[in-house]
């Protein structure tokens, strides 16, 4: 990273205010492999495009990296033109949301998100950024700032890497695509098939959980054997975390090497993601991994399906209740596709 990206992003956010960020011209980042020349998104041109808008998330840093590394329509990424991808995210390359049905007509204060290969999803490792998944649970009544857990804010949690479990500080979200701040936010990734593959869920860094805790994640059957394979989603999603990484300088080699990129304000000495992580080391031997798994893991099983012409999705819910080490239940319910969620 550059002394040139931080200034850069000082300029976007004195121009753009605390919502949105926009740029006039193309930029580059220079921090993942396979960035595209347009490495942003967010406001500007497209400020009044709902599938622009979803589709710049988690950060207003967007690479492309997998799209660009695979190429499009290659046999690498043939799945992003599955029919699969096309019902549920709208499209190859763009976003679906979804809402539970009230049966009154109004919508529903939280929806979900599901990403094709539109290039959502990147995350500080450079990976992530195909079929994401988001979970939104209504808007925080203060729509100023982004509050984490210890009572403080995003832009002092590099401040506080010495607090107590600072390294998985649970934190609010602040969308850069429309700027919304929310009062709590799960992500991930989704898949579809009848086969639960939990090697697709498991942090890149830290490998394995628990035995005990994929054991519990494991024994969830599908609840729709008899569906077709394309209409069946698996899912999971974790809780959305920021740490203080390095120093926090605003300089090189003051050990902050992402100057901001991978927080929604742009935060020097900060990175925030979903945390799938276990908690040990990438070396830790598999006998010695029971204390670790992520703090929730939540996991959904779906069933696409259509009434009139109409599409659903019908829904079944599991957490990990970290007492007792087993998937507690959710409960059920149907999401309906909706073009603009807030």
């Amino acid at each position: 990273m550059t002394i040139k990206l931080q200034k850069l992003l000082s300029i976007i956010l004195f121009a753009c205010g605390a919502g949105a960020i926009s740029l006039a011209a193309p930029a580059h980042a220079e921090y993942c492999n396979n960035e595209g020349k347009q490495a942003w998104c967010g406001g500007g041109s497209t400020a009044g495009n709902a599938l622009d808008q979803m589709s710049c998330t988690p950060f207003a840093y967007k690479p492309w990296s997998f799209n660009n590394a695979n190429g499009l329509g290659g046999y690498k990424n043939s799945f992003c033109t599955s029919d699969t991808v096309k019902d549920v995210a709208g499209g190859p390359y763009q976003s679906q949301a979804w809402m539970y049905n009230k049966g009154d007509g109004t919508k529903d204060t939280s929806y979900w998100v599901f990403h094709g290969c539109d290039g959502a999803g990147i995350m500080p490792d450079c990976l992530g950024d195909v079929l994401f998944l988001e979970r939104f649970y209504g808007y925080a009544k203060d729509q100023s700032k982004v509050w984490c857990q210890g009572g403080i804010t995003v832009n002092q949690v590099a401040s506080h890497t010495t607090d107590k479990n600072s390294n998985r500080r649970q934190c609010k979200f602040k969308h850069p695509g429309t700027g919304h701040i929310y009062e709590n936010y799960e992500a991930g990734i989704w898949q579809w098939g009848k086969q639960f593959d939990i090697d697709k869920f498991r942090s890149a860094a830290t490998g394995k959980w628990s035995q005990r805790a994929e054991n519990a994640v494991r024994s969830v059957q599908n609840p729709f054997p008899n569906a077709e394979n394309k209409n069946v989603l698996y899912m999971m999603t974790f809780p959305w975390v920021c740490t203080g990484i390095g120093r926090g300088g605003a300089t090189e080699g003051e050990g902050d090497a992402t100057n901001g990129l991978f927080t929604q304000t742009n935060t020097p000495g900060v990175k925030c993601y979903w945390d799938n992580e276990s908690g040990a080391s990438s070396n830790t031997p598999d006998s010695e991994r029971g204390p670790y798994w992520p703090p929730q893991m939540n996991l959904y099983w779906m069933n696409l399906r259509t009434d009139n012409g109409n599409k659903y999705l019908d829904v079944r819910g599991y957490t990990l209740d970290n007492n007792s080490m087993t998937m507690k239940s959710l409960g059920q319910w149907t999401l309906e596709p909706y073009g603009s969620p807030w």
